[in-house]
């Protein structure tokens, strides 16, 4: 809200507020929820600030977006093209996810009841984007799908389930715990196929311990 300033004006603000009846709320993706929050500033400088923040987002998501969508007509071909090889299919998948998790996350949110719902899929697109890429890593390295995949799997739908029911664990589900979970076990295997001297698998333990 605007007011007028001068060196010798003096303000109170006063503000009432409650907790909404029906709204959910969530902490997934570094969401906040403080009772209040302001940034006191003047309107000109106020508006570029905004402007510019939103412009360096979206651009930067536009740019992600392009990337990823060029990787996910690449691999889409190549498995249509050599459906044997699985990997492409769960390359391409992970891409869309990535592609979706960006999506969701150009629009700003102003609205409480929306957010949750804005940031539920923003986290759950990651996390599944994550297990696509573990799952190509599977693929072409020729590894089983043991126990250790099956219990990260669990983890993926757990964490999902968990933000969509709870505050706060879902993400300490899915960030904390099954990230890294999944992120190890992508090195895990990389390192196995350099051991096994497989063809590219320099390249793929280069990227995960990167």
């Amino acid at each position: 809200f605007l007011f007028p300033s001068n060196n010798d004006s003096m303000f109170s603000i006063a503000i009432r507020y409650a907790l909404q009846p029906g709204i959910l709320y969530t902490t997934n993706t570094l969401t906040h929820n403080p009772a209040f929050s302001f940034v006191l500033n003047n309107l000109d400088r106020s508006i570029t600030l905004h402007t510019d923040a939103t412009k360096m987002w979206t651009a930067n998501a536009v740019f992600r977006i392009g990337a990823f969508f060029i990787l996910f007509i690449l691999h889409l071909a190549f498995y249509l093209y050599y459906p044997s090889q699985k990997a492409n299919l769960y390359f391409s998948l992970f891409a869309i996810c990535v592609i979706l998790t960006e999506a969701n996350q150009i629009p700003e949110i102003n609205t409480v009841k929306y957010l949750f719902y804005n940031r539920n899929l923003v986290l759950d697109f990651l996390i599944l984007s994550n297990f696509f890429l573990l799952s190509a890593v599977y693929s072409l390295s020729n590894q089983q799908r043991g126990w250790v995949y099956k219990v990260l799997l669990a983890l993926v739908v757990l964490g999902i389930y968990l933000s969509a029911v709870t505050y706060r664990l879902g993400d300490t589900v899915s960030i904390f715990i099954t990230t890294n979970l999944i992120n190890l076990e992508i090195t895990r295997i990389a390192i196995a196929a350099v051991r096994r001297k497989q063809r590219g698998a320099k390249i793929i333990a280069t990227g995960a311990i990167g």
